[in-house]
């Protein structure tokens, strides 16, 4: 066989295959619940300090189309904050919703505007939420570290000032 006849059966059997699918590179959509799945090792009772503070965060393991969680920061024995916190399914991505709360439950957010942090990337052991509003930045990554640690990066970005977090958990 000459060498044009060659290219031409490989040519030929190369476009049969992409046809075919045999040989596809597109990558499958991760569905809304392999989302929610992913993040399911975060689960649990979950607990850190920072700077004599006692923080904790407890999530609930996936039930139907959600995690609920629950924070709670305390300065000097007593309860600072606390958060009420939802990642729910919403179309083919997850969406964390975050509630603040002071020691008398009178919350920070106005009553029907949650903290939205849609997902803008994830992998096995990280999950990233941010919000929309670039010009007040919100930016919430859970990042597993170990089977029993992991760590909670939040930023802020605004225009008077930038903050950035970060609180290293380890599961009781």
């Amino acid at each position: 066989m000459n060498t044009r006849r060659l290219l031409a059966i490989g040519i030929t059997s190369l476009l049969g295959a992409l046809l075919c699918g045999v040989t596809s590179t597109a990558t499958e959509p991760i569905s809304a619940a392999d989302k929610l799945a992913a993040i399911a090792w975060a689960q649990g009772s979950w607990k850190t300090s920072v700077d004599g503070d006692y923080l904790d965060e407890f999530w609930s393991p996936p039930q139907a189309d959600s995690m609920i969680g629950m924070f709670r920061w305390s300065k000097k024995d007593r309860l600072w904050m606390s958060e009420m916190l939802s990642i729910v399914t919403e179309g083919e991505t997850i969406v964390l919703r975050v509630k603040h709360f002071d020691r008398a439950m009178v919350g920070w957010e106005e009553r029907d505007k949650p903290i939205t942090l849609p997902l803008i990337r994830q992998t096995a052991d990280e999950s990233v939420f941010e919000t929309d509003d670039k010009a007040h930045l919100v930016r919430l990554t859970y990042r597993k570290t170990g089977s029993d640690t992991m760590d909670v990066i939040l930023d802020v970005t605004e225009p008077e000032k930038n903050r950035h977090h970060e609180f290293h958990f380890k599961r009781f």
